[in-house]
């Protein structure tokens, strides 16, 4: 899996409230509510100064955006734990949703242009101390507060009925909901085209569907800060990454010496895969850390004998796409996005 900023569509513009009623309009019950946000980047280059790790992972700047980094705000989860830091106790669930286009829950809303879109979200104080195991948070108090966010998007290949698919994660710790995710599979062909191509775009995407999405990570709030936070003065948590459920594979024709005619040259590009399922969690999602690449495969199903199970075709990238200038090739780009594998031979 590759990480990726969050590339969100469309934006949402809309009020954010708390109160005991949920309504949207009525903000009367700001004073029982903390107030915190967090931070999704979209339409940012990503440079490999900034996104490489220790073992020679180069982050390349999206091309095909809409499937690459496209989420499909009716089939995000976003799932927020929190605990008191330093305990023993696990990461409890605060608060759950499923479907930005279809609630009236005025505690939540994003807001954002110009590729920066930020989470704005109000949890009750009464609904925290629950979750605290009756700890009552206060002004004067020295305690850190975690909170843990969970975003799993473009699932919705998973079932016929995606409300039915959300509403069957009923977990209440971070690792229980993770453990109902770990079952979650989506198939290629929802994702890919056989008889599409030549373009990527013919193959990949099609039907509006996107990469399946995961991403995590955990934050630490003062007390008091946690406390005195309003909507004008929210706690900034920070920002989330997401990694994608598909490696990508690019395969560029730099032949030398080419006829008038372009040859010799790369005609077609096809992956033999011995699945036809992914994972939608990657391997050691409970331990995961942010922005870190995964290197272990998370297999849908073992094929010890591995057989073919799909071949996928890798499609040309449009030049105004590609990361790949002129200079650097001399033929077509081809471009694929497949399951990770483990490495083995029949």
């Amino acid at each position: 899996m590759r990480d990726i900023y969050l590339f969100l569509l469309p934006a949402l513009l809309l009020l954010t409230a708390c109160s005991a009623s949920d309504d949207p309009a009525d903000f009367s019950g700001m004073g029982d509510c903390v107030s915190l946000s967090f931070n999704m980047v979209a339409n940012t280059p990503i440079t490999a100064s900034s996104r490489a790790d220790d073992q020679g992972h180069k982050e390349i700047d999206s091309e095909f955006r809409n499937f690459e980094d496209g989420v499909d705000i009716g089939d995000l989860g976003i799932f927020i734990f929190a605990k008191i830091a330093g305990t023993t106790s696990e990461e409890k669930l605060i608060y759950k949703l499923t479907n930005l286009l279809d609630y009236d829950d005025g505690r939540i809303s994003i807001v954002g242009n110009g590729g920066n879109y930020f989470v704005n979200l109000m949890i009750r104080k009464d609904d925290l101390k629950d979750v605290l195991g009756g700890y009552e948070i206060s002004a004067q108090g020295q305690s850190i507060i975690t909170f843990r966010i969970l975003l799993v998007a473009n699932c919705g290949s998973v079932s016929a009925n995606p409300t039915a698919m959300w509403n069957a994660v009923n977990g209440q710790t971070f690792s229980a909901v993770l453990s109902q995710l770990s079952d979650w599979n989506f198939a290629m062909s929802d994702i890919y085209t056989a008889d599409g191509g030549p373009g990527v775009d013919a193959f990949y995407g099609t039907n509006d569907s996107h990469i399946p999405m995961f991403g995590t990570d955990a934050f630490a709030v003062t007390e008091a800060g946690l406390y005195l936070s309003r909507p004008e003065d929210r706690v900034y948590l920070g920002d989330i990454n997401l990694l994608r459920s598909l490696a990508k594979i690019r395969v560029v024709d730099n032949i030398k010496n080419k006829d008038a005619e372009g040859y010799p040259r790369i005609a077609a590009v096809e992956f033999l895969s011995s699945q036809s399922e992914c994972k939608v969690l990657p391997a050691g999602a409970l331990n995961y850390e942010d922005g870190q690449q995964v290197h272990s495969p998370n297999i849908f199903g073992e094929n010890p004998n591995l057989t073919l199970d799909g071949t996928y075709s890798l499609g040309t990238m449009p030049d105004a796409w590609s990361q790949t200038p002129s200079s650097q090739r001399t033929g077509d780009v081809y471009v694929g996005f497949v399951q990770k594998k483990k490495i083995g031979y029949a």
